[in-house]
């Protein structure tokens, strides 16, 4: 659907992003699931954030049916929930330090702690959430800039609503050509321990969203049943029109 996705693995991933700290090339990572897919597919705006990010990977296992029809397959599922594991364990192995941004007020300090506690040697340079209602203004922008600068961490782990995260990082990552920064969602929600995350059996037949839907219908009932249950099919009809048709590369970076 005209998304360029990088085929390759979480650990690939994750040595992609260490290489590149080591030479001092920031950069930032896009987890794209369906509803993602659904608002690329007819916003601007969100197509030039995809088209920008270093790292374009597949948050969601109908992305990997469609590869899989497509004939282009991807090695795995790479979900933001998954990475900021994956992330943080390859930040403490190089003694590199991460910045925890997003989510309800004390959630991200929550989730720094768990990650601290989890990971052996990770740096924490420090972890802030926005204010209630955080829309990305250019004040709220200018704030968050100060505490990247102050913390001076290599990898920010963003965990906001997209398209909001994404304009965040877009806005940010010019002034901190050095850091990496890793769009995760509700991931850290799920590190905290505020929000439980699905079971694995659900994560690997692909109901994780059913599991989010139980939890807070009120607020995912729209994404889900109105807007991503109908978008399927044309995911799906678009895999098979371009069956065999694009490239992949075996390796990150593009």
């Amino acid at each position: 659907m005209g998304v360029e996705f990088d085929s390759c693995t979480r650990s690939q991933a994750v040595d992609f992003v260490s290489d590149q700290l080591s030479l001092r090339r920031g950069g930032c990572i896009l987890t794209a699931n369906l509803h993602h897919m659904r608002t690329l597919s007819r916003d601007g705006e969100a197509r030039a954030y995809a088209a920008g990010a270093d790292l374009v990977v597949p948050d969601g296992m109908p992305l990997l049916w469609a590869g899989r029809l497509q004939r282009t397959p991807f090695p795995e599922r790479v979900a933001g929930s998954d990475m900021i594991w994956d992330l943080s364990a390859g930040m403490a192995r190089s003694g590199r330090s991460v910045l925890v941004l997003g989510g309800a007020p004390g959630v991200a300090a929550r989730a720094a702690d768990v990650l601290r506690r989890r990971h052996s040697g990770l740096r924490i340079a420090g972890s802030h959430s926005p204010p209630w209602g955080f829309t990305g203004s250019a004040d709220e922008v200018t704030q968050i800039g100060r505490v990247i600068a102050e913390c001076d961490p290599d990898l920010v782990l963003v965990g906001l609503p997209f398209p909001v995260q994404e304009r965040l990082i877009d806005a940010l990552v010019c002034d901190f050509p050095a850091v990496w920064f890793a769009g995760l969602g509700a991931s850290l929600s799920f590190v905290s321990g505020d929000v439980p995350r699905a079971p694995r059996w659900m994560q690997t037949v692909g109901l994780e969203w059913v599991h989010r839907l139980m939890l807070d219908p009120r607020r995912m009932a729209r994404r889900y049943l109105v807007e991503g249950l109908p978008f399927l099919p044309r995911l799906v009809a678009s895999a098979l029109r371009h069956r065999g048709s694009p490239k992949l590369t075996s390796a990150p970076g593009r």
